[in-house]
């Protein structure tokens, strides 16, 4: 178990162009506590969980985030993720297999990748093309498109994906 203490980060950042600054939580591994923990690593790699993440604040900086375990608490959320561009102007993945429950999910350079729980107690924000597969759940108290008008930046629905949208859905 990693504890973060409130106002202190756990950084990735590779330290050379041939590190990749991974973090893999493996099955019964945690990262908690009132911190930050922050994903970055170099282009076409990323990190893993397996296990449990509820750091008060997760940031994803231009990575991907492949999440088999648990993100949050989907009965009593109170992780936030954020997400912005690396200095190459990279953008942030979340690709969950798993149960992700935040209070906030945010982020100009998000996209999503859904194939199990995902449940965000604010606004769900979608700027980048994302995806719900075959029987994944997504739940928010309000859902904004930010599409493009080339039809370049959508939400793709796979058969029995189930969005459930508590509040208003903008465009």
């Amino acid at each position: 178990t990693i504890n973060i203490p409130k106002d202190f980060t756990v950084p990735t950042m590779p330290f050379s162009s041939e590190g990749a600054g991974y973090i893999y939580v493996l099955p019964g591994g945690k990262i908690t506590g009132e911190g930050t923990v922050e994903f970055t690593t170099n282009e076409g790699t990323f990190s893993y969980n397996g296990g449990t993440i509820t750091a008060k604040n997760i940031q994803l900086k231009g990575c991907t985030l492949y999440n088999e375990g648990t993100v949050g608490d989907a009965s009593n959320p109170t992780s936030e993720l954020t997400c912005v561009a690396d200095a190459s102007g990279n953008a942030g993945q979340l690709i969950n297999i798993g149960t992700t429950g935040l209070a906030k999910m945010t982020g100009e350079d998000l996209s999503i990748e859904n194939a199990g729980y995902l449940k965000v107690d604010g606004e769900l924000v979608l700027n980048n093309s994302s995806k719900m597969d075959d029987g994944s759940y997504t739940e928010c108290k309000a859902l904004t498109l930010n599409g493009s008008n080339q039809g370049d930046k959508v939400l793709y629905m796979g058969n029995a994906a189930y969005l459930n949208c508590l509040g208003d859905i903008r465009r």
